[in-house]
């Protein structure tokens, strides 16, 4: 017996550490798929963390149950996702790390697909893929495929089409980044990323890697109003720094035309149509030349008559095509 399990940790040993965290605050209807998806993966050497914000709806008891699966847990309030994550950071060993939301689902080779891109090119600073996007009961609403990573086009657009969910970092990049911003409450993986792609290459894999949960209580869902301030703060502090490259400070006011033209969209969502016409008078203000767009128009309609209305009676194709 002991020569089998002697073999077994050589065998895993070959295998770099992986962290994962998952950040949780009453999540209790979610969380244990959550930890049994990241317990099955197929990859051997994963150490998992949970870091709960003291929750009052039995999640205690569930992530109690697999207790002695952990590498480290805690449940103590703390300052929002961004803050629990990095707690979970400071208690990882791994070489590559990621994290999970409670109510998200890896796949079971999530961690051995990314990992083995991630080995195999050595410069990549980080790894995505495609999700599947799920509803409260985990039933397949969409798949969604993303594509090559282009930071001058996203922070040009506003756009985040990299999946958080699935995505590995390498730690010698966290350690040169660092972690999450705990002043961002919402799209802090935008704002990571951001940060990320200024110092290494990005990839995908056009692999399905996590499934997406959208539901009513999730913070992709509700929030409207606080997602459109973070992304506004995102883009302050973004165009605040030194050492951005002429191709991308040369975008400022286009940038931050799409920034405030998400956050009309976002508040319009939540049905905050006042915020969402400043929102969308600020787009106009930054750069004029978006009132020749689309985008702009088709934000102007969100503010006035809620995205439900417009896309109810099809006002979007009354638009001209540019």
């Amino acid at each position: 017996m002991s020569d089998n399990g002697s073999v077994m940790r050589a065998s895993v040993s070959e295998f770099p550490l992986v962290s994962i965290v998952t950040p949780s605050y009453n999540q209790a209807a979610f969380l244990e798929e959550t930890i049994q998806s990241v317990l099955a993966q197929d990859y051997p050497n994963v150490e998992y963390i949970i870091v709960d914000g003291g929750s009052t709806d039995g999640s205690m008891e569930i992530i109690s149950r697999y207790a002695d699966r952990l590498a480290w847990w805690v449940s103590e309030p703390d300052r929002g996702q961004s803050d629990a994550i990095n707690k979970g950071l400071r208690h990882s060993q791994g070489k590559y790390f990621g994290y999970i939301n409670s109510d998200d689902l890896l796949m079971p080779s999530a961690v051995r697909a990314a990992v083995e891109y991630l080995e195999s090119h050595p410069d990549v600073g980080m790894v995505y893929g495609d999700v599947e996007y799920i509803d409260a009961v985990g039933r397949t609403i969409r798949f969604y495929k993303s594509s090559a990573f282009d930071l001058v086009e996203l922070v040009r657009s506003a756009r985040n089409w990299v999946p958080q969910p699935g995505s590995l970092i390498r730690r010698d990049a966290l350690d040169d980044v660092g972690g999450l911003d705990p002043e961002i409450q919402y799209n802090m993986d935008q704002e990571h990323l951001y940060r990320i792609g200024l110092k290494y290459p990005v990839a995908y894999v056009p692999v399905t890697l996590a499934r997406f949960r959208l539901h009513q209580e999730s913070k992709t869902v509700s929030g409207a109003e606080r997602n459109a301030r973070s992304e506004v703060l995102i883009y302050r502090k973004f165009f605040e720094r030194a050492d951005l490259p002429p191709s991308l400070r040369s975008l400022r006011s286009e940038a931050w035309c799409a920034a405030y033209l998400y956050a009309a969209r976002a508040c319009a969502y939540g049905n905050r149509r006042q915020l969402a016409l400043g929102y969308v008078s600020k787009a106009a203000i930054v750069f004029p030349v978006a009132l020749l767009s689309r985008a702009f128009w088709k934000a102007c309609l969100y503010a006035l008559a809620g995205e439900s209305i417009v896309m109810r009676l099809g006002l979007v194709r009354c638009l001209p095509a540019t």
